[in-house]
């Protein structure tokens, strides 16, 4: 006959050894963790727990966590205690418990513990909110574990935070690259960051064409970010990267006018809208608009410089741009015919840039 939690009580009152207490605690733990208790019994272990949990023994501590770290019915306050005591005791409540909310998470991984940021990166789920602080604040096995979890959702900021901390870190490189999905703009980072033979698994794992990372590599900087937004198909998509990059602090003059040369238009009007505070459809209404285009040009805080240049390419395009949508292919030619070249291609970019540069410092 099973013992009534009366006397479990007493029994961990009582116990002489601290092995008796573990034993006690072990079954308290798991009579608690089954389900078979009712509403009032349940009331009454909840508080035998939290007795528990201010035990001197060590021992007694861990055998509760590790019966209870799967248990949907432990109360939050008592898995919390469990979370902030030491190592032993939390890493089983922190790998698996699925009582604690993202907040009570991230308050353990802006505590700055090792091992416990390491026990939450390795979860079964991790949120994009915890990758986010895990990316952010997380020692390099954390990290570590973190990339190497197929588990965790990791935006894109989420590795920009890894690559700006741990870019140049072998093993976070190559968990990085063995990500089931990259968003292109971390693989346009990962180029110039990892292997050669880490380029070519990142070329084979997401179908990167070889001739897109040649072309980042020759370029490098600002021209290998463009060369990875150049397949995004979907406008929500160069929005984010947009987004990102103005968050980051890079989006720069450069990049615009590299994006109009290249004939990434959505790059460019976005950059523009958003530069500028407004919205994009707002934004493509001027950009057709010969007297509106200045206007637009100085709020997103363009150079004047540059001014006269994307003037040129918007006014031989608009009359194209309003009839079908273009190619990039299309806008290479019409930024061909301002530099005289047919043959234009990223040296020619980098020299008309250098061009407008000398008319008027760039500053992002």
């Amino acid at each position: 006959m099973e013992k009534s939690l009366d006397h479990y009580l007493l029994d961990f009152l009582n116990s002489p050894e601290a092995r008796d207490s573990t034993r006690v605690a072990e079954s308290v733990a798991t009579l608690h963790a089954s389900g078979r208790l009712s509403h009032r019994e349940r009331v009454i272990a909840d508080d035998i727990l939290r007795l528990m949990t201010k035990a001197v023994e060590v021992s007694v501590r861990e055998a509760l966590a590790e019966h209870l770290k799967h248990s949907q019915l432990l109360p939050r306050d008592v898995a919390m205690t469990l979370a902030r005591d030491v190592e032993s005791v939390s890493i089983p409540i922190l790998g698996y418990s699925q009582v604690l909310t993202d907040e009570d998470l991230v308050a353990i991984v802006r505590g700055k513990v090792p091992a416990k940021q390491v026990a939450i990166a390795g979860r079964a789920r991790v949120s994009s909110m915890l990758s986010e602080s895990l990316a952010r604040e997380g020692d390099r096995a954390a990290v570590l574990r973190l990339v190497g979890n197929e588990g965790a959702d990791i935006r894109e900021n989420a590795f920009g935070n890894v690559l700006d901390r741990f870019g140049r870190d072998a093993d976070i490189g190559a968990a990085v690259v063995r990500r089931p999905k990259l968003p292109v703009g971390v693989a346009g980072r990962l180029v110039g960051l990892v292997s050669e033979s880490l380029k070519q698994e990142l070329v084979a794992r997401h179908r990167i064409s070889a001739e897109m990372v040649n072309a980042a590599v020759r370029q490098g900087g600002e021209g290998s970010v463009l060369t990875f937004i150049a397949p995004l198909n979907q406008l929500d998509e160069v929005v984010d990267s947009v987004r990102r990059f103005h968050r980051e602090g890079k989006l720069t003059p450069t990049l615009i006018l590299r994006a109009l040369c290249l004939g990434q238009l959505d790059f460019f009007e976005t950059a523009l809208a958003i530069k500028g505070g407004q919205p994009i459809d707002v934004t493509r209404r001027q950009l057709m608009d010969p007297k509106q285009f200045p206007n637009l040009f100085r709020k997103a805080g363009m150079p004047a410089g540059m001014l006269a240049t994307c003037v040129q390419i918007m006014e031989i395009l608009a009359a194209e741009i309003e009839q079908a949508a273009l190619l990039p292919s299309d806008v290479r030619r019409t930024v061909a015919r301002l530099v005289d070249r047919p043959d234009f291609d990223a040296r020619d970019l980098e020299q008309l840039l250098s061009t407008i540069e000398q008319r008027v410092p760039i500053a992002s």
